[in-house]
């Protein structure tokens, strides 16, 4: 009967911690604040569960990302899998990697989800700049409730991670 309640207990805690991560699932859309203004702006972070309860992530920005001026020309835009995502009840972690050649003349729609996808579209590249042929960042959020905080945290961030005063709005 003990061996029942608490499989019945775990069942029921997995069941919880499953419904909790499905509610982090969505588009996040960033909100224009007077600080992020031009400063994210075509960003977009698609957060999927997959058949096996694993949740995936894209992530849809420029290539302002990966610079901290831009001068004289338009920025590029991507999208990228969310690599080593990590979601706890309150934060979200992911590493973004671009190749050069997938770099776009306009933001992606987010209904093309893979730099492939985009290819095959014939979507115009991007030749406006060099940044070098693979470029990567490494991303740490604050997750409350319908909202991804990308700002600067009471302590500092993780060594790698970058923070932005922009949020992201579940819609």
């Amino acid at each position: 009967m003990k061996k029942l309640i608490l499989f019945c207990c775990v069942l029921f805690g997995a069941n919880a911690i499953s419904q909790a991560q499905t509610t982090k699932c969505g588009v996040y859309q960033l909100i224009n604040t007077k600080e992020s203004k031009n400063v994210l702006k075509d960003h977009n972070i698609v957060l999927e569960k997959g058949a096996n309860g694993k949740i995936s992530g894209r992530f849809y920005g420029t290539t302002d990302d990966f610079i901290d001026a831009r001068e004289g020309y338009l920025p590029g835009h991507f999208v990228a899998p969310m690599e080593n995502l990590r979601v706890t009840k309150d934060s979200i972690f992911f590493t973004i990697n671009v190749a050069h050649k997938d770099l776009f003349k306009n933001p992606i729609p987010r209904n093309v989800k893979t730099a492939k996808a985009a290819h095959n579209l014939k979507r115009a590249a991007w030749k406006s700049g060099w940044l070098g042929d693979n470029l990567q960042r490494s991303y740490a959020a604050a997750l409350r409730r319908a909202l991804l905080g990308f700002n600067a945290p009471p302590s500092p961030p993780p060594k790698g991670y970058s923070f932005y005063t922009s949020f992201l709005r579940l819609v």
